[in-house]
């Protein structure tokens, strides 16, 4: 009888995204998609596809709304991703790892034993309903397990204090409706109530049932939320933007660009969607829009502009996410060290290794 395999149950982990607040399931690699990984280190360009792909199978459980492969790129900042690969780190290579560090006092190099979920700690984006849902729900369940997290607190209460607002103001609007109609039923004027307020039904042989539509669940950090920044030396606006994965892989694929100079400065230009150059008037002179216009007007840009960019994207979006932090004793001369784990670099670094 031929062989036909194995049947192996896979390690597997539960994540989070802290941006979109989507739940998944995600499998340990196998050693075929840790050679694919190995080999896409070679060919940045095409890397992000590589990655993206793999990542996408190794999906045992996801949302409802997300049904494909593009779905899940458009629909994944690339902080949401960098939780991702923690948890395919996990599945993979396991909690406990050894992670290279330099004594702050003594500069000894030595390898360190630490536990990944020790390290571990999430800053969520308060404006996803998704999770602005989990957490009211944790709370209810287990509040002494759950702790407080004030943004997400004001956030929920200034979304049901607009929730609120808006009922009473469709109230109001169809109560006017109502008292028109009744004081124009005399002229035999007929009026109807405001489309927002109607309800539409279905009859289901001898059940009413209300229609649904299928909808995404809005993901403000990546539909909605931008920034205007001023830059100090140059004058100039600039608008950014937490990007997708999706983002990341077009403009990957059609700059052609492949030595690691030029992909860093694709990666850094991606929270960029225009810039512009305006009159004291506010009129625009000059406006960068394509990737290539960001790319080159970027270039041109003083250090202390490019500084302004990326503290205020931190601030706007890039807090949302993981965190690997810790300390350690040094074995040589027993100094206390804080250490940060940079995920993506441990992931790649663990993959060049197996």
């Amino acid at each position: 009888m031929p062989f036909k395999g194995f049947s192996i149950i896979l390690p597997s982990y539960t994540v989070t995204c802290p941006q979109s607040g989507y739940t998944f399931d995600t499998r340990s690699l196998t050693v075929a998609e840790v050679s694919k990984l190995k080999s896409s280190l070679t060919t940045p360009a095409k890397a992000p596809s590589i990655i993206n792909k793999i990542i996408w199978n190794s999906l045992q459980s996801k949302p409802e709304h997300i049904e494909s492969l593009d779905d899940f790129k458009r629909l994944t900042s690339m902080r949401d991703r960098e939780a991702l690969l923690y948890g395919l780190y996990h599945a993979t290579f396991g909690d406990v790892n050894d992670f290279f560090a330099t004594c702050k006092e003594c500069n000894n190099n030595e390898s360190v034993k630490l536990s990944l979920n020790e390290l571990f700690s999430m800053t969520p984006f308060p404006g996803s309903e998704t999770l602005q849902v989990s957490y009211k729900v944790a709370r209810s369940a287990d509040p002494e397990e759950t702790p407080v997290v004030a943004e997400i607190e004001k956030t929920i209460v200034e979304s049901e204090s607009e929730s609120e607002k808006a009922k009473i103001e469709a109230t109001n609007e169809l109560s006017q409706a109502e008292k028109f109609a009744e004081e124009d039923s005399d002229d035999g004027i007929s009026l109807v109530k405001p489309e927002d307020t109607e309800v539409k039904m279905i009859d289901s042989e001898d059940t009413t049932v209300e229609l649904e539509q299928k909808s995404e669940p809005k993901y403000k950090i990546i539909t909605e939320d931008r920034k205007e920044v001023v830059l100090p030396i140059s004058k100039l606006f600039v608008t950014i933007r937490q990007p997708t994965i999706a983002d990341e892989e077009e403009i990957m694929s059609t700059m052609g660009f492949s030595t690691k100079k030029n992909v860093d400065l694709i990666q850094e230009t991606m929270i960029i969607e225009k810039m512009e150059q305006r009159d004291a008037s506010g009129k625009v002179l000059e406006k960068a829009e394509t990737r290539s216009d960001v790319l080159l007007g970027y270039q041109s840009l003083p250090p202390k502009d490019k500084e302004k960019i990326f503290d205020e994207f931190k601030d706007k979006f890039g807090k949302y996410g993981i965190e690997l932090k810790g300390g350690y004793l040094c074995g040589k001369c027993g100094a206390d060290n804080d250490i940060e784990i940079d995920i993506v670099i441990q992931f790649f670094r663990m993959v060049g290794l197996s």
